[in-house]
């Protein structure tokens, strides 16, 4: 297969180089998204510090921790993350701040597409409003969003188009204001179109 993003293959270029272009919120928090036994700080400004010279002294040898906090904080503040401060393990917030902590990092890389894998799952009420909200903002400043979720209310309040898999191929391309979420839901558990 192929990666194209900002109509550029991007298959082969090098990780740093895809990331210029692709932000990623995993699925699985804990293991993708971030190190868990990692302090806060130090998940906040993973990838920037190697795409932003701010963050390093010495040609990029040794992490500039001074403005490591001043961002950890910046992050903080644009998505309302509930911290005792940026030195405190990751694994020691909540999962919603979790959440909020690969969003915020991801979404301040400002790659022009970002891939969302379940970004809700596991979510209080709150937080998924949270996340939804910087969704909307994000298709408001016309990044591209491919967003992978099973909850079909979060796909109708959220989305233009939904692509629906079974069994590993793509069964249908709909245009969500034209489908109904009985459309999906079979067209997700049987891979075809309903016929009365």
């Amino acid at each position: 297969g192929s990666i194209k993003a900002v109509g550029e293959d991007i298959t082969r270029k090098p990780i740093l180089e895809k990331r210029k272009r692709v932000a990623f919120v995993p699925q699985d928090r804990a293991n993708m998204g971030a190190s868990i036994a990692a302090n806060i700080a130090e998940n906040v400004i993973m990838t920037h510090h190697r795409l932003d010279q701010r963050f390093t002294r010495w040609a990029g040898r040794i992490l500039d921790f001074k403005q490591a906090a001043s961002f950890t904080d910046e992050v903080r503040r644009k998505f309302d993350i509930q911290m005792s401060s940026g030195e405190a393990v990751f694994k020691s917030l909540s999962g919603g701040n979790q959440q909020k902590v690969i969003l915020g990092r991801e979404l301040l890389l400002e790659a022009p597409f970002i891939l969302l894998d379940q970004p809700t799952r596991g979510l209080d009420v709150g937080s998924i409003e949270y996340v939804h909200q910087r969704i909307i903002d994000m298709r408001a400043q016309k990044r591209g969003i491919l967003m992978i979720s099973a909850d079909l209310e979060e796909l109708f309040r959220l989305t233009d188009r939904i692509v629906v898999m079974h069994k590993g191929r793509v069964v249908a391309d709909l245009v969500t204001e034209k489908t109904n979420v009985t459309e999906v839901g079979y067209l997700m558990l049987e891979g075809a179109a309903y016929e009365a």
